[in-house]
């Protein structure tokens, strides 16, 4: 994953949603300052990046904050980290390398994460995927 977003609410000072890894006092990845809403039931979208989060793993998410009642929390998602076909943790060159070698039908490759390099959303990796995530690594240089 790439980023973690909550929607929360808090009349109260608010408070921080830390991400953990493997346990509640295990390697945090993130952070998310929740601030104040000025109403209980007033929720807004608060968000943070992740660090090297991949695979299929336990998160924990701490709430912490000042004594009392932090927030409420009505729904969070995960964003993930598209393109990384070769699941190092970065999207990079040598993902488009390898997609482009895979779609173009060589031997012996095969990619370790290809729903990452599934940008279109639609279950499958085609031509498409590979011209979208191009564009996507040449807008970020």
């Amino acid at each position: 994953a790439a980023s973690f977003s909550i929607k929360a609410s808090s009349a109260g000072e608010g408070g921080t949603a830390e991400l953990h890894l493997g346990s509640a006092s295990g390697p945090v990845i993130g952070e998310c300052a929740i601030t104040p809403t000025d109403d209980w039931a007033e929720y807004k979208e608060f968000g943070c990046k992740l660090g090297r989060c991949m695979g299929l793993q336990d998160i924990y998410i701490v709430c912490k904050g000042e004594d009392g009642y932090l927030f409420n929390v009505d729904s969070f998602s995960f964003k993930p980290l598209y393109g990384d076909v070769n699941d190092d943790g970065e999207f990079s060159v040598a993902d488009v390398v390898k997609l482009q070698r895979w779609v173009s039908g060589k031997p012996g490759i095969a990619l370790e994460n290809w729903a990452a390099g599934d940008i279109t959303d639609d279950s499958s990796l085609t031509v498409f995927d590979l011209i979208l995530l191009r564009r996507a690594l040449f807008r970020r240089r």
